[in-house]
């Protein structure tokens, strides 16, 4: 057991130059990048694999996420383990992790899974482990969490209104800090809302959603379920939605078309071949109904109590919008 963690370890602590991989037109997969920015790499034939909790409702509420190559990745639903942030490593024939055995492992399609991996070793990474430390990340100073926040805010190019009021999101982070990833299209309220007033230097964090609560119907939507793509937005006031007051997302420009991308394929995730440009219309903030789990397919929603403060504390007021990617460094 010993000798396998050491193994991952020397893998991923190797000080080689950045991994060989393959050539490609399209980018490798997010998880693919971070694995290689963690100097892994496949050339032993290794599957990567990584751990995401809480995704979903249901008997199999977490995501296995496996690399059969840095450009494929395939989503596994599941019931994993609570597992502490690190790296787990497999020998080619007793599936053994570092003390996990993946072949107990409550897997949707277990068999799918074992037909994908067959004999070659494994290497499975919780999802916080393998999260980059230059990514924007909720504040970790109670002092100061305004300081924090306004400098993301900068750094995605972001901009308060007249009135000093801006609202920044992070997606793939809650405000308790656990990570998911940010290409989920479902689930429930695992993202972080900010409301920044400048004039009174204060944050107020609160969990929401921006992404949708679950996979729509590709009969009904052949183009896919929308996630819009980070930016800048314009948000305007509209009547109410749900039961109460409502917002309408714009461009910066104040038009309609947002940018976004579309899950074609209706599995709950933006695959790397879903990132094309598209554009949605009538993208709202709105209330999510559901305390659990937003009733939205591609709206921004926060759940019924939080959204009730989320009113109050912008007045129904025009603000201005900035939505970042919390697993990729702002460039």
């Amino acid at each position: 057991m010993k000798q396998i963690a050491r193994a991952v370890l020397g893998l991923l602590l190797t000080t080689q130059a950045q991994a060989d991989v393959p050539t490609a037109k399209s980018h490798p997969p997010r998880w693919a990048q971070a694995i290689m920015e963690a100097r892994g790499d496949w050339k032993d034939g290794r599957i990567w694999a990584v751990a995401i909790r809480g995704v979903r409702k249901g008997a199999y509420p977490d995501t296995l996420v496996v690399l059969p190559s840095p450009y494929e990745s395939r989503a596994f639903q599941a019931h994993l383990p609570a597992l502490r942030p690190g790296l787990y490593g497999s020998n080619p024939t007793g599936w053994d992790c570092g003390g996990l055995q993946l072949s107990e492992l409550d897997i949707q399609n277990a068999a799918e899974l074992r037909a994908l991996v067959g004999d070659r070793p494994l290497t499975l990474g919780t999802s916080a482990s393998l999260t980059r430390p230059d990514c924007p990340n909720v504040a970790d100073d109670s002092a100061h969490p305004f300081d924090h926040y306004d400098r993301l805010l900068s750094r995605a190019h972001g901009s308060y209104n007249a009135q000093g009021i801006a609202v920044l999101a992070l997606r793939g982070v809650a405000p308790d800090g656990a990570r998911h990833d940010s290409a989920d299209n479902q689930g429930g309220y695992n993202d972080t809302y900010v409301i920044l007033n400048r004039r009174q230097q204060r944050a107020i964090e609160l969990a929401g959603s921006t992404h949708a609560g679950w996979p729509g119907d590709p009969t009904a939507n052949p183009n896919g379920t929308a996630q819009i793509r980070p930016g800048n937005y314009r948000v305007l006031p509209i009547g109410d939605y749900n039961q109460m007051p409502a917002w309408s997302v714009r461009r910066s420009d104040g038009c309609e078309g947002i940018p976004c991308w579309r899950d074609r394929n209706e599995d709950g995730s933006i695959g790397a071949d879903e990132h094309g440009s598209a554009r949605a219309t009538q993208i709202l903030f709105h209330n999510g109904v559901d305390a659990k789990v937003c009733y939205s397919v591609g709206c921004l929603t926060l759940a019924p109590q939080t959204y009730r403060r989320f009113v109050q504390l912008l007045n129904h007021q025009p603000f201005n919008f900035t939505l970042v990617d919390a697993n990729q460094p702002l460039r």
